[in-house]
C-alpha cells in the first residue's frame, strides 16, 4: 500500500517486504535481508524480544512509511536534512525482512548453530544480512555462517564492543557472550591480523586479555585511545585497518555507545563513542569497504528507557548503514 502510516500495517522493519526463503531473496533481487536474533544469553534476561519491539518501534520525530509492493520507493534530492536523506536512501535498495532466527532455549550450542543455518540462507540468496537483537554470543553463528560461504580466512572482522570478548569457555558453556573473538580465533576461523577491534574500555580486560591480542596480531583501539586522540583521528585509523579487506563483517555490540545514551542493554560502561560517531562509522564502512553482513547486538527492550532512547540508536544504525550501501551502489567511494 503506497503511502501507508507504518502502523497501519504487519509490521516488518522498515515497513519492508518479507522473504521466507533464499528462493524468496532471489526471486527478488533483494540486496539486503534484516533478521532478527532471539539469543539471550545474558544475566538479565530481554534480547528475545528486541527484534519484535524494534518492527513496532516508531520514533516520533519521523514518520516511516511502508514500501510499495515492489519494495522500491524514491528519493528527493530537494534540499532534505540528513535524516530525511538517510530514510530515503534506503528505498534506492531492494531490502526484506526475513523473519526471526530461533534460539534454543538451554543451549548457546544449538542457538548459535541455527544463526549459522539462517544467515547462511540470506548470503546464500546473495543479500547482505542485518542481524540485529540478540545477545552477542550469537556472533559465532555468524562467522560460522560467513566461512562456509567466503572460506575461512576469507573476511575481515571489525567488531565495536567495550568488552573484548576473548574469555574461553565459561558459565558451564563453551558459547557464551563473552568469547565469540576467541572461537573465531581458536577455530582457525579467521586471521587473527584480520580482526579489528574498538571502543574496547571495560575493567574485565586484565593483562593476559591484552598480551592474548598482542601475541596473536589482533589489532584493537581501546576507548582511552579515542578520549587522548579524539573521535575523527580513531576513525580514519579504523578504516585505514580494513581498507584492504576484501569481505568485511562488521559486529556491534550496543554497549560500546556511552551509558548516557544507551540504557538498553545489560552490558553498559560509561564511556565510550556517541550515537552520532557510531551512526558515521557504521555508514563509512559501508560506502568503503564490501561489507558482507552488518551485526547490531545486545539490544534489551526490558531495560531501555520509556521513550525508546536505545531502540531509536539502533534504528538509526541499520539505517545509515543501509544509507551508506546505497552511497556505494550509487558510485561514491570517500567513506566522509
Amino acid at each position: 500500500y503506497s503511502g501507508g502510516l507504518f502502523h497501519n500495517a504487519f509490521p516488518t522493519f522498515f515497513g519492508m517486504p518479507v522473504a521466507l526463503s533464499t528462493e524468496d531473496l532471489k526471486a527478488g533481487k533483494i540486496e539486503v535481508a534484516i533478521v532478527g536474533s532471539t539469543a539471550d544469553m545474558n544475566a538479565v534476561p530481554g534480547t528475545r524480544w528486541a527484534a519484535n519491539y524494534l518492527r513496532g518501534f516508531v520514533n516520533s520525530s519521523a514518520t516511516y512509511f511502508t514500501a510499495r509492493g515492489d519494495g522500491v520507493q524514491e528519493r528527493s534530492d530537494s534540499g532534505f536534512p540528513m535524516e530525511l536523506y538517510t530514510f530515503g536512501s534506503i528505498h534506492e535498495l531492494r531490502v526484506a525482512d526475513y523473519g526471526n532466527i530461533a534460539m534454543h532455549q538451554s543451549s548457546g550450542e544449538r542457538t548459535v548453530e541455527e544463526i549459522r543455518k539462517v544467515v547462511g540462507e540470506i548470503l546464500d540468496g546473495d543479500a547482505i544480512p542485518i542481524t540485529v537483537g540478540g545477545s552477542h554470543d550469537g556472533m559465532y553463528g555468524l562467522f560460522l555462517a560467513a566461512a562456509d560461504k567466503y572460506g575461512r580466512h576469507g573476511y575481515c572482522i571489525a567488531h565495536f564492543d567495550s568488552h573484548y570478548d576473548g574469555a574461553s569457555g565459561a558459565y558451564g558453556y563453551y558459547v557464551h557472550n563473552g568469547n565469540g573473538m576467541y572461537e573465531v580465533i581458536y577455530r582457525d576461523l579467521v586471521k587473527a591480523e584480520d580482526v579489528v577491534q574498538v571502543g574496547v574500555t571495560s575493567i574485565g580486560l586484565y593483562r593476559s586479555d591484552c598480551k592474548y591480542m598482542t601475541d596473536k596480531g589482533m589489532r584493537y583501539h581501546y576507548q582511552a585511545e579515542i578520549e587522548r586522540d579524539g573521535w575523527n583521528t580513531v576513525m580514519r585509523r579504523v578504516l585505514d585497518d580494513v581498507k584492504d579487506c576484501k569481505n568485511l563483517l562488521i559486529t556491534v555490540d550496543i554497549d560500546v555507545i556511552a551509558a548516557a545514551h544507551m540504557p538498553g542493554t545489560g552490558g553498559r560502561e560509561p564511556d565510550g563513542p556517541t550515537p552520532a560517531q557510531m551512526l558515521q562509522m557504521v555508514r563509512a564502512l559501508a560506502i568503503q569497504n564490501n561489507v558482507i553482513l552488518l551485526d547490531i547486538a545486545e539490544y534489551n527492550p526490558m531495560l531501555d528507557s520509556r521513550s525508546g532512547q536505545s531502540a531509536m540508536v539502533v534504528t538509526k544504525l541499520m539505517a545509515h548503514f543501509m544509507t551508506g550501501l546505497a552511497a556505494r551502489k550509487r558510485g561514491i567511494t570517500d567513506p566522509f
